[in-house]
């Protein structure tokens, strides 16, 4: 029993000594391995043989993890792309740096080299998936910030041109190509078939007025005709339901007509949409307000600011001019804030609102606070998350941040619809579709 006393530790003693041996072994053997691989990768280099030093550098890391290796491949990486530009050489160069930036997420400059490269061959769409990972996994970084920016509100232009157009931000927009008027969706896609001489804006379904051989009729987006008339116009508003009718521009004065031809009795300069039973009216140089009864309801004003639909209420607010001085008033005809302007545009939903003070345009909420100082040439308001603006010569746009996202390209510029669709113009007398290349 004494024996085995004494025998048994000595075993115990071997046993761990031989397991220590082992495991020192073991590193050892691995920090040697890790050296060869090193050592060939930096031989291989030397040989100009680059895509075998990469290997070389991957088989290190099975034996250490060193995250110094992934710094070396992407040095040589910037090599090999040096000596060779080729599409080969670029996509070896941005897969290492992706698996880089995956072991690495912190360390920015991977993320960055493989945007960048995206965009060299102009493969913006990975590179728009890129630095979005790249902003969730690695830590704020402005140049990532700056490059996600920029691809964020890249654009395409269309290349079919229109001479002339009417929207009313709803989704339907018609257009006159030289010939003909054709109704499109909001991404530009033509919707009519039939040849018109004329179409006037469009409701939330597609509906509105349209004219061509067969005369004047109302129809809808699928083309069916929803009413007809034995006369025509030269251009035509909304339809309103609730009143049954619509503004129409016959023999140089608006007029309002019901889907049955008869005519209300008023004769107006412009007129507007009905909405909530009321619509605004110019009148002998004058604006007011009228009820369907086409009763004068409100007090007069130089100028009422008209939506795109035609509606003179946007928001709970309208916007108009007394003693040469437009003002932003609520639905009961109050003023809204102290903000007193030269010219403003029209309030959408975005509610920041274009105006003009002092001879430069900023942007104001419907409070009638100032939300970006004056300080472009020309502005109109935003929509969608952007606002066209003008430095004097060509127009650009902003985000509610007031930083210029979209360079300054254009003749003329106009609002960005929910699908980030805009008309814009490139020429003079021309128009064309323009879209953010990324939601």
């Amino acid at each position: 029993m004494s024996a085995l006393k004494i025998v048994l530790p000595v075993i115990l003693a071997g046993a761990v000594s031989l397991s220590w041996f082992q495991l020192v072994s073991s590193v050892v053997s691995e920090q040697n391995s890790y050296r060869q691989c090193i050592q060939k990768a930096k031989e291989s280099e030397q040989n100009g043989l680059y895509e075998q030093a990469i290997e070389y550098y991957k088989k290190s890391l099975n034996y250490k993890e060193d995250t110094k290796v992934y710094a070396e491949i992407s040095r040589i990486c910037s090599e090999f792309y040096a000596e060779e530009d080729t599409s080969h050489v670029r996509k070896v160069y941005i897969d290492n740096m992706l698996e880089a930036a995956e072991a690495v997420p912190e360390e920015p400059s991977y993320w960055i080299t493989a945007i960048k490269l995206y965009m060299d061959r102009k493969d913006y769409s990975s590179a728009y998936s890129t630095v979005k990972k790249a902003r969730n996994r690695s830590e704020a970084n402005e140049e990532i910030e700056s490059l996600y920016q920029e691809l964020r509100y890249m654009t395409l232009t269309d290349s079919s041109r229109f001479s002339d157009f009417k929207t009313a931000l709803n989704g339907y927009i018609s257009i006159y190509d030289g010939e003909n008027w054709k109704v499109t969706n909001s991404v530009g896609k033509v919707l009519s078939s039939g040849k018109y001489q004329m179409i006037g804006l469009l409701d939330e379904s597609g509906t509105g007025i349209y004219i061509g051989d067969m005369g004047m009729r109302m129809l809808d987006k699928h083309e069916i005709v929803r009413a007809r008339f034995d006369f025509t116009v030269d251009d035509a508003g909304i339809y309103s339901a609730e009143t049954d009718c619509l503004p129409v521009l016959r023999n140089g004065n608006w007029q309002y007509v019901g889907l049955d031809g008869s005519y209300l009795s008023g004769r107006y300069d412009e007129a507007g949409r009905f909405a909530n039973g009321r619509a605004a009216v110019k009148e002998d140089g004058v604006w007011y307000l009228i009820n369907q009864n086409e009763e004068k309801i409100s007090s007069d004003y130089e100028d009422i600011k008209l939506d795109l639909s035609g509606s003179y209420l946007q928001n709970g607010v309208f916007i108009a001019k007394t003693d040469g001085k437009y003002r932003i008033y609520n639905a009961s005809g109050q003023q809204a804030g102290s903000l007193v302007c030269e010219d403003i545009d029209i309030c959408l939903k975005d509610k920041l609102i274009a105006y003009e003070d002092g001879g430069l345009w900023g942007f104001a909420d419907t409070e009638g606070n100032t939300v970006i100082e004056p300080q472009y040439q020309k502005a109109k308001s935003f929509s969608n998350g952007l606002a066209a603006v003008c430095d004097g010569k060509e127009w650009g746009f902003i985000d509610p941040e007031n930083n210029l996202v979209v360079d300054y390209q254009f003749l003329d510029a106009f609002y960005f619809n929910a699908k980030h669709y805009c008309i814009v113009s490139c020429e003079e007398n021309s128009y064309q579709f323009m879209h953010l290349m990324f939601d």
